[in-house]
């Protein structure tokens, strides 16, 4: 598939889209059916604005799919589903730093030295505790617990 294809694909996905938000928000009341068909007008624009400038652009477009990295894209996949089976059991915090530590090791090229290690365990612990701060503080979020805490 090259890239005029994805946006012909997607310009049509987003106009199904449109379709049902402005369907869904029918049944809403007057005043608050507001904002999902605003939301629904700009994605309208912006779905517009995609399919006629991918129709009128008659030049060749470069392939897609063509340079991914699948051990990277299973690697985070794979975590992934390990998370959410374990964050029922163990709470959000272990998976969590887990899925944080082990994706972000992999993506800055796996550093083995400490400099960098200490580096990438600031981040994610710094990361787990904003995550924490935003949800469970700002939010008022109870991220599920486990039998741990």
């Amino acid at each position: 598939m090259n890239a005029r294809q994805g946006d012909i694909i997607s310009g049509l996905v987003a106009l199904g889209l449109v379709a049902f938000i402005y369907v869904g928000s029918r049944d809403m009341p007057e005043g608050p059916a507001g904002f999902p068909r605003l939301l629904a007008v700009g994605l309208l624009v912006c779905a517009v604005l995609l399919m006629g400038r991918t129709l009128l652009d008659k030049n060749a477009s470069p392939k897609v799919f063509s340079d991914i990295h699948w051990p990277t894209i299973s690697l985070v996949g794979g975590v992934w589903i390990t998370v959410i089976f374990f964050v029922e059991t163990l709470g959000f915090l272990i998976p969590g730093v887990f899925f944080v530590g082990l994706v972000t090791w992999n993506l800055t090229g796996r550093p083995k030295d400490r400099k960098r290690m200490t580096k990438l365990a600031a981040f994610v612990v710094g990361n787990s505790a904003i995550l924490w701060i935003v949800f469970h503080k700002l939010l008022g979020v109870e991220p599920p617990s486990g039998f741990l805490f």
